[in-house]
C-alpha cells in the first residue's frame, strides 16, 4: 500500500500543497501539485534508486528528493521543509543555541 506524505508550502505567490505517493509493489509514484499529478511508472529494477526532480513554485525553484527506500523530502529556498508544515516557517525559525554557548 502506498503511503502519503503531505506537504504545505508559502510563496511569495501563494499557499501550495504538494503530496508524494509511491507504491513498492506497482512502482508507480505520483507527486501532486496544487491538485494536479504527476505520475511516474518506475521499472521494478530501480526500485531502489534515489533521484532528484526540480520544479517551480511560481518564481521559486524547488526539489523533489526521493531516497532509495521511497522517501520523500521537499527543498524550498535550500531548506527541507518539515512533512505537513508551512516551509515559510521552516525558513524563518531562528537557530538555537545549544545551552552554554552563546
Amino acid at each position: 500500500m502506498a503511503k502519503t506524505q503531505i506537504w504545505t508550502v508559502k510563496t511569495d505567490d501563494g499557499v501550495h500543497t504538494l503530496a508524494y505517493s509511491y507504491s513498492i509493489w506497482s512502482g508507480k509514484s505520483v507527486f501532486t501539485i496544487d491538485g494536479e499529478d504527476f505520475v511516474q511508472k518506475m521499472r521494478s529494477f530501480r526500485v531502489n534508486v534515489a533521484r532528484r526532480e526540480i520544479f517551480r513554485l511560481g518564481d521559486e525553484q524547488c526539489v523533489l528528493a526521493v531516497s532509495g527506500n521511497g522517501r520523500a523530502e521537499i527543498i524550498y529556498r535550500g531548506k527541507t521543509v518539515p512533512e505537513g508544515t508551512a516551509a515559510e516557517t521552516a525558513a524563518q525559525a531562528p537557530e538555537k543555541t545549544p545551552a552554554g554557548k552563546r
